[in-house]
């Protein structure tokens, strides 16, 4: 065709059924189609090797799986030792901080115990992340 490229190369790659596709657009003026299956093939062998190292290795967190709170590598790496089935943190709000300060200051009083423990069943977790996250926002 006789547009213009932005760029010398075009990636598109998406996934649909569980398959993987590829597109790699080119001008055949500046690579060859031999240069392009190279690229390919080399794009494709080192994206096997992540998705393999990714599959074999320990989950670990980084401080941006938790954005709500402002951490460091060091603390979401104790963090993660602390409680291995660790799966999201939330800030506490201010009536925690609160009740965490002047529970401190008079540990034995059992001011702020808990007064009520129950289970729940049947919860909606998409819902109840979708509503605590926009009561502590």
């Amino acid at each position: 065709s006789n547009l213009l490229r932005e760029y010398a190369l075009g990636f598109n790659s998406y996934v649909v059924d569980g398959q993987w596709t590829l597109n790699i657009d080119y001008h055949p003026q500046q690579f060859t189609a031999e240069d392009i299956k190279a690229l390919a093939s080399s794009y494709q062998q080192v994206l096997e090797k992540l998705i393999n190292h990714c599959l074999q290795a320990p989950g670990s967190y980084t401080p941006s799986d938790f954005p709500l709170l402002s951490l460091t590598q060091t603390q979401v790496d104790h963090l993660q030792t602390e409680y291995p089935f660790l799966e999201d943190l939330y800030p506490s709000t201010a009536m925690q901080q609160g009740l965490l300060f002047h529970s401190s200051l008079e540990p034995d009083n059992g001011q702020y115990e808990t007064q009520l423990k129950f289970k729940l069943t049947d919860l909606d977790s998409d819902r109840f992340k979708e509503s605590w996250e926009q009561l502590v926002a």
